[in-house]
């Protein structure tokens, strides 16, 4: 699908899932023309049953904007079935695309006052708009030394977005100075929810269990995250679904090898053991990183999630030296009574 079309789908995401109704005979003429497979089609099935409505049309537009020709298909679908509310939605947004153009349709404005956090890298993710959609907008200082890093981290979003934990990216645009990089926007990080009295209602297990997904589908795909912590873990509460975010500092490891060469390490306290012996060593500007090392850090967020935010390495100051010398604070029991 192309970015206008995904953007279309972004804006008017609400009204479409308020619209949209998957039917059996709406999934079988999806699964006949190819925009679904048994397994998304029973996916979607299942989600009917078991959540809302609103949850299964989320998905099916959350899988139907990865495939190709999937907005011309989908409306051919949705008019078939009689559901003339959405196709008016796509089809207008079709008229304004050939009408209007790249740059009206994706105009991009954020708030430099509504700042969300920080990227690796210095840079900054603001809440922005999307046309008239709220969004996340990533805001990137896109000098020369950077230019590598920034192709990088987009060619990455769009291999893995695909994936319901991974966070949606919707596309960019260059300004005079800087790239605006627009994603997803999400309800909170999971820093937040273990500190905030869990205010999105889900069971830690389920948020464990999200992100390890979103972790495999990205190891599979031979890509190693290199900055897996509680501030880069995203959650919408709708649907309560978990987002791995931040790809600033992901690398791709060849096919032939076993590991990435790379300057850059992640975050203090949550990087694996032999990372963080090699920066101490004389090329410790270009750390060794396999998929193991993101596993550990991932082990570290299970305990976070499980003792409600306390580290298995400690305080802060020490998680370094702890990590390096194995010198764990896990209590067995805490978290499991």
């Amino acid at each position: 699908m192309e970015d206008w079309q995904k953007s279309a789908i972004l804006r008017n995401i609400d009204k479409l899932i308020e619209l949209t109704v998957c039917n059996i005979s709406l999934l079988a003429k999806l699964q006949a023309n190819g925009m679904l497979s048994k397994n998304d089609a029973d996916k979607l099935s299942v989600l009917g049953s078991s959540q809302s409505s609103h949850s299964q049309s989320y998905e099916l537009y959350n899988i139907i904007s990865t495939r190709k020709d999937g907005y011309q298909k989908l409306i051919a679908c949705l008019r078939e079935t009689l559901q003339t509310g959405a196709v008016e939605i796509l089809t207008t947004e079709e008229t304004k695309w050939k009408t209007t153009g790249l740059d009206d349709i994706l105009s991009i404005t954020y708030d430099e006052k509504i700042q969300l956090g920080m990227g690796s890298n210095g840079t900054i993710v603001y809440k922005g708009k999307l046309g008239n959609r709220d969004v996340a907008v990533k805001r990137v200082n896109s000098d020369v030394t950077k230019a590598t890093m920034i192709i990088r981290e987009v060619e990455n979003l769009k291999i893995c977005d695909i994936h319901t934990n991974i966070v949606r990216y919707f596309g960019s645009k260059q300004t005079h100075n800087s790239l605006l990089i627009v994603l997803e926007l999400c309800d909170m990080t999971l820093k937040d929810w273990v500190f905030n009295n869990k205010s999105i209602d889900m069971l830690p297990f389920e948020i464990l269990r999200q992100i390890t997904s979103g972790l495999d589908w990205l190891h599979k795909r031979r890509i190693v995250h290199r900055d897996l912590k509680p501030e880069n873990i995203l959650l919408l509460a709708q649907v309560k679904q978990v987002k791995i975010s931040d790809f600033g500092l992901s690398r791709t490891i060849s096919e032939e090898r076993s590991c990435v060469s790379s300057a850059g390490f992640g975050t203090q306290g949550w990087v694996a053991p032999e990372v963080l012996a090699q920066i101490d060593s004389e090329d410790g500007k270009n750390c060794q990183f396999t998929f193991a090392s993101d596993v550990f850090s991932l082990g570290c967020v299970f305990y976070y999630v499980i003792t409600d935010g306390k580290h298995p390495f400690g305080s802060l100051v020490m998680r370094n030296a702890n990590i390096l010398k194995g010198n764990h604070t896990m209590d067995p029991n805490e978290g499991f009574n």
